[in-house]
């Protein structure tokens, strides 16, 4: 299977006609709304009534980047050993 590609425009080129040669579109970003707890290793996640419970919201790319955009924000856990972070909203950012 043959493919063929074609060169990037030269800058003279999308100055002469930038209408010929559009920016690409940007990645979608995605708005995070969620809850986080401190959590105990071993501790079976869930919300428990004793817990302090953080609403977050972060805009990412993906949910990996929103978690960890998340516990930078939080910062290191007080009580306990590590966050647990449940995303309950995911909605698209307006570009």
């Amino acid at each position: 299977m043959s493919t063929t590609t074609t060169p990037a425009p030269s800058t003279a080129q999308i100055l002469a006609n930038p209408t010929a040669y559009p920016p690409p579109p940007p990645d979608p970003w995605w708005r995070f709304t969620g809850r986080a707890v401190e959590h105990k290793t071993g501790q079976a996640p869930g919300f428990y009534p004793w817990a302090r419970v953080h609403s977050i919201s972060v805009a990412a790319p993906d949910e990996t980047a929103a978690t960890r955009r998340a516990r930078a924000l939080l910062g290191e856990p007080t009580r306990h050993d590590h966050w647990h972070i449940e995303w309950t909203d995911v909605t698209r950012c307006k570009n």
